[in-house]
């Protein structure tokens, strides 16, 4: 059956991305994973331009890492017919079945700009991004979902700063939903992400290579409910030489397009600090002393670039 052996492929995936938040599992922020992300199969990682004094800060970034969750689920979401399409900022096409039931159909970003606002100010952002999805079954209720994009680009400008902009262009985007064999009421997700990061600023330009990986157990009945429930998950990316590990536990988000919802906290850790990064529907802080307010309701992006710039 076509199904079976395209689901069998998806979880063989799913645990080369190691998706499947078990105790075994190594943590995706040990130096092993990171070195792993660092030089991933196919990117040579490292720096790829120049670098003149912008910085990226850890608190900034790791709020970036959590909202890239929020993106994870909009798409699995779309994919499975569970968001509303038109309060999002993509459409569906191509979609199709064959005869042993093994579904495609393809995501594509709306070409529109996105206005709002963060702590630099007002933001003008894009996006141009193409997924390309496959959906497998079974009768016994196991299913898989990859997501490939490509690409994948996310473009922020600062109006009122001349030359202040953050580009985000992931070149290989991958992401496998599945159904956990060892407990089917959860579901693992992973993403595989590598490409080029540039932005400038007052401070200089920096343009790098980066690579993150993501992983995450989902309560199953929760992704077809307004609120989808992240049991644990964990993610780590490298940005150069910076890099950045964040953890977390019994999340919410509410897929919501122009107003997606995340809401709970997780913990960026490094070797000499610990701190929580807490979102509401309102704002997000990382500890007690660093806090934003995220960009009005019906013009907030999924995942603000543009606080790249925000230390």
């Amino acid at each position: 059956m076509k199904s079976l052996k395209v689901l069998s492929a998806l979880f063989i995936s799913s645990a080369l991305l190691t998706t499947a938040c078990t105790p075994q599992d190594k943590q995706v922020g040990t130096p092993e994973v990171m070195a792993k992300i660092r030089k991933p199969k196919g990117n040579k990682g490292g720096n790829v331009g120049t670098s003149s004094g912008l910085k990226i800060g850890a608190y900034a970034a790791s709020t970036v890492m959590m909202e890239k969750q929020i993106e994870a689920l909009e798409l699995a979401q779309l994919a499975l017919g569970h968001a509303d399409v038109a309060k999002s900022l993509y459409s569906i096409s191509d979609k199709a079945t064959d005869e042993k039931g093994v579904t495609t159909l393809k995501i594509t970003s709306l070409k529109e700009d996105l206005n709002y606002s963060n702590g630099l100010g007002a933001i003008k952002s894009k996006m141009n991004k193409t997924f390309n999805v496959t959906i497998a079954s079974t009768e016994d209720g196991e299913f898989g979902v990859e997501i490939l994009g490509q690409p994948v680009k996310s473009f922020a400008d600062v109006v009122d700063l001349k030359k202040t902009y953050v580009n985000v262009f992931e070149d290989s985007y991958k992401m496998v939903l599945v159904t956990l064999k060892d407990d089917p009421s959860k579901l693992g997700l992973a993403v595989e992400s590598s490409g080029k990061f540039k932005a400038s600023s007052a401070s200089g330009v920096r343009e790098e290579s980066f690579s993150y990986i993501m992983k995450m157990q989902i309560d199953r009945a929760s992704l077809t409910a307004p609120a989808v429930a992240i049991l644990n998950s964990d993610m780590a990316m490298v940005l150069g030489k910076d890099q950045y590990a964040v953890s977390a536990k019994d999340l919410t988000v509410k897929v919501e397009g122009r107003c997606n919802e995340l809401v709970g906290a997780g913990v960026i850790e490094s070797d000499k600090r610990k701190n929580s990064v807490t979102f509401d529907s309102s704002s997000v802080s990382v500890g007690n002393k660093w806090k934003q307010d995220l960009a009005t309701c019906g013009h907030r992006p999924t995942v603000d670039i543009g606080r790249l710039l925000v230390y």
